[in-house]
């Protein structure tokens, strides 16, 4: 999943055409790119009713059940997250079902979050013994607070709708099955704006008002997610992503950790 999802924020650098630095990539002239697409917004959604479990523990305690690969593991989600925060897109997390551990640190890494009636958000690192490795620690802190953050990721309670949505973490609560449809109704408000029309009547009576909806600009509304991602691009902010790093690497691989992911196996 990891590799994979590295891959498809690689794919989406080239779909835009920005780097993360905020310029374009081989584009000589800044017109062609909406000739070329449309595209300013994502949805990230799971499948079989899980948004994502995190990481596969089958898989951790044979590969990277060791400091050095937990480190590896770390820089490479962090890297890849913080890559998909910078692009020039609004991104929506669907999430039906549950979203663990490393799910929900990829929940934290969206713009906005649709959560269905049942679905649940759970940071279950400290359970793991470890804390947040990709980036999901400091991302929390910005969303809720450094003191609603520490009670959701130290006690581990599931976030549920309603208390999301308390919280400022959940934007949209959705019927179960509905999360994908509503996340793209949220998104339209950003593609889309209404205008009431009144040129053909003249007299301001709504018999003569025509609602029109029209695209709003691909290059402004990139740059707008440009503006706000800046502040995630600051030294102290990199400084704060490498520290949370190396507090999960002194943890992972550790007998405390061990002992707890092969105690979940069982």
């Amino acid at each position: 999943m990891m590799a994979e999802l590295s891959d498809i924020v690689d794919k989406l650098e080239n779909i835009v055409k920005f780097d993360t630095n905020g310029n374009l990539n081989n584009v000589n002239n800044v017109n062609e790119l909406d000739k070329e697409n449309n595209l300013i917004g994502i949805i990230v959604t799971g499948s079989r009713n899980t948004f994502c479990s995190g990481l596969d523990l089958s898989v951790a305690k044979d590969h990277i059940l060791t400091p050095e690969n937990g480190k590896k593991m770390s820089l490479l989600m962090q890297d890849t997250l913080f890559r998909f925060g910078q692009l020039p897109l609004i991104s929506v997390a669907a999430v039906e079902g549950h979203a663990l551990g490393g799910g929900a640190e990829l929940v934290t890494a969206c713009d906005f979050r649709c959560i269905s009636e049942t679905s649940k958000i759970r940071f279950v690192q400290v359970k793991m013994s470890v804390i947040p490795g990709w980036g999901g620690g400091k991302r929390l802190i910005d969303i809720v607070g450094g003191v609603n953050a520490l009670k959701i990721m130290g006690t581990s309670d599931p976030i549920t709708a309603q208390n999301g949505l308390e919280l400022g973490f959940v934007d949209v609560i959705a019927p179960h099955g509905e999360c994908v449809n509503r996340a793209r109704e949220f998104l339209n408000r950003y593609v889309y704006f209404s205008e009431r029309d009144e040129r053909k009547g003249g007299n301001g009576n709504d018999d003569n008002i025509n609602e029109n909806k029209r695209i709003n600009s691909v290059k402004a509304v990139r740059g707008l997610k440009l503006l706000i991602s800046r502040t995630k691009n600051s030294e102290e902010y990199k400084n704060f992503l490498l520290y949370e790093h190396e507090l999960f690497g002194s943890l992972w691989g550790q007998k405390e950790n061990v002992d707890a992911v092969l105690k979940t196996r069982k």
